[in-house]
């Protein structure tokens, strides 16, 4: 926004107009203030003056503004401004000052006059205690953190949502959450039985996305393993580097992933299971259709995750180096998935619809990225099952 501030003679409100009125100018002209030192700090510009200068100029701003009663929304301001400042101040003497004057203006602000915007409201309401998506004290790889207290694993979230709609399309196949769910408890007994899976091994799923993707995936996270989502155009020496990296005991593959791997396989030692295979297959490759048509319908085995449990492993691009695994707990995957669903439902409360209406027909999204990617599998994929959205995947996803 291109603001310009009145001068500072100019009368900004009469005495009769309302406080929340003059709170909101006040509000206005302060986002003015502290926009237009930003931009003079990152564009540094020559007469903005000093850094102390900044700096003074700046936390006085921070602190009037919250003991005035500013929303919550101008403590993260606050925060900013210090990390804006702090570029200039090269000492750490100097930033240790900046950050605990805004600490200090923090700390006294009056928090009983702040004013809360609706989305804030909405949020406070539908995270109090005895809510839904009630948030608690808790932790996170040590360290302190709000968390959802009614939170699941993935497994609960798989499990809790079958049903005979359809979930996964792909060319003339139609499979219902249902179906996915047997399907992935075959799988998981495999893993368990067939090749000796434990809670937190890591099992690779390298393949274009196909239902047998979402399967895998299904299966391993929810007998308590790790699941390697492998980016499907790595090369041979990029798959050796993932599946090494890793530690992956197991590799589900298609065929042109098989055909990569083929140079390299016997350095490697990783169990490789072919999916959807299109050649005859080598002594140390097993078909996952041929373990499916011997291993009878069953239940999920007892092998429960735990909500801290890691969940997945997703790498990086690679773009500077070799690609780095980012380790995911159930926890971190949940938590994404229901702060999207938190922040859904505030939506429909700002615009009047606090219970949003179920559409009449079965929603469906088209899978236009791969699975491997975050996009594809957790919003896209993982979305999918509270809102039982069919999703409709391409043999090449564009």
């Amino acid at each position: 926004l291109m603001i310009r501030r009145p001068p500072r003679s100019t009368p900004l409100y009469s005495s009769a107009a309302s406080d929340v009125y003059k709170r909101q100018v006040t509000y206005y002209l302060w986002v003015y203030d502290i926009t237009q030192t930003s931009f003079a700090i990152n564009s540094n510009w020559p007469n903005v003056g000093t850094p102390t200068t900044i700096n003074t100029s700046a936390i006085s701003i921070t602190t009037n503004a919250l003991n005035m009663g500013r929303i919550p929304a101008l403590i993260e301001f606050a925060k900013l401004v210090y990390h804006w400042t702090s570029k200039l101040v090269h000492r750490s003497l100097g930033r240790a000052v900046v950050y605990s004057r805004v600490i200090k203006s923090l700390k006294y602000a009056n928090q009983d006059d702040i004013m809360t915007t609706p989305r804030e409201q909405a949020f406070q309401e539908l995270t109090a205690p005895g809510m839904h998506y009630e948030l608690a004290h808790g932790s996170v790889y040590g360290r302190p953190c709000p968390v959802f207290k009614n939170i699941t694993t993935l497994r609960d979230l798989f499990e809790s949502t079958r049903s005979d709609r359809e979930f996964l399309v792909y060319d003339d196949e139609r499979y219902t959450f249902e179906h996915t769910w047997q399907r992935a408890s075959q799988i998981g007994s495999l893993l368990i039985e067939r090749f000796d899976i434990r809670k937190g091994d890591r099992v690779a799923v390298s393949m274009r996305n196909f239902p047998e993707w979402v399967m895998c995936f299904n299966a391993i996270t929810s007998i308590g393993a790790v699941a390697v989502a492998m980016n499907s155009l790595w090369l041979t020496e990029e798959m050796e580097y993932g599946l090494t990296d890793s530690g992956a005991k197991v590799l589900f593959a298609d065929q042109e992933r098989l055909d990569r791997l083929a140079p390299v396989q016997n350095k490697l030692d990783v169990q490789v299971v072919a999916v959807r295979e299109q050649k005859p297959l080598g002594e140390k490759v097993a078909s996952l259709a041929a373990l499916l048509a011997e291993q009878p319908i069953c239940d999920m085995p007892e092998q429960h995750p735990d909500i801290n449990d890691r969940a997945t492993i997703l790498y990086t691009s690679g773009s500077t180096g070799h690609p780095k695994g980012a380790v995911s707990s159930h926890l971190n995957v949940m938590s994404a998935l229901w702060s999207w669903e938190l922040d859904g439902q505030i939506g429909a409360r700002l615009a009047g619809n606090p219970t949003p209406q179920i559409p009449n027909h079965q929603v469906a999204v088209l899978l236009g990225v791969p699975l491997f990617h975050a996009t594809g599998s957790q919003a896209v994929m993982l979305s999918s099952y509270k809102p039982q959205r069919k999703i409709v995947s391409m043999y090449k996803w564009d």
